[in-house]
């Protein structure tokens, strides 16, 4: 979603760009890097996606301003990387689109607060849930955690972008309607279908690429 930081007050640009910059640098103090730098499988995968969300961040369709569609896959980058590590990988896909001038620099924190942070933040909710219940059987976190804790995640962060809209009096209801809130339950089902399929192939050939995931469980 390419949110266009004139849309909004001043007020509402520099406080979520505290927030996001607090975030930011909450993550990076949580981060392993020892483990990051000893590993070079973990610095391949780093590296690789944020070439690959980059590529995919850069190709979204809208309609009116600020209201974009692309894919985001967030929640397999939680899942595999944690959410700190997550938080910092999807930072750097975001500054990689502002030199490119597919993402305006004003927007970083709203984008980094509102969509990234809430998706993010949805899909670590679940995970934390999924090992609370106590279950051993590892196709309940592959669906709760890859297939639902995705289209729950893309649900929450779009519709609370589309409140933030209709808040601020940038696009009324049902022009928010019309647009983009009708289209989300399609928005919402590729996306996990897409973040479920990469969590089940790397749950079933590469299980130790899942950070979040503890096997001892499944033994």
């Amino acid at each position: 979603m390419g949110i266009n930081a004139e849309l909004f007050p001043i007020w509402i640009t520099v406080l979520f760009y505290i927030v996001w910059v607090a975030t930011i640098i909450y993550a990076i103090i949580s981060v392993d890097w020892t483990t990051v730098f000893l590993d070079s499988g973990l610095q391949h995968l780093f590296f690789g996606s944020i070439l690959i969300l980059t590529i995919l961040w850069a190709m979204r369709a809208g309609v009116s301003v600020g209201i974009g569609i692309h894919v985001w896959g967030l929640s397999a980058l939680t899942l595999v990387f944690g959410w700190a590590l997550g938080v910092v990988i999807a930072t750097c896909v975001m500054i990689c689109l502002v030199v490119l001038g597919v993402e305006e620099a004003g927007a970083f924190g709203l984008t980094g607060s509102l969509v990234i942070g809430l998706q993010i933040l949805t899909v670590y909710l679940i995970v934390l849930w999924e090992r609370q219940s106590g279950n051993r059987n590892f196709f309940v976190y592959i669906f709760a955690c890859g297939f639902f804790g995705t289209a729950l995640a893309v649900g929450v962060a779009g519709m609370t972008m589309m409140l933030f809209y209709w808040l601020f009096h940038v696009y009324t209801f049902d022009r928010l309607l019309e647009e983009y809130i009708q289209y989300l339950p399609l928005i919402m089902l590729p996306e996990a279908f897409l973040n479920g399929i990469v969590v089940s192939g790397l749950v079933a050939f590469c299980p130790e690429r899942l950070t979040t995931l503890d096997q001892t469980r499944y033994l």
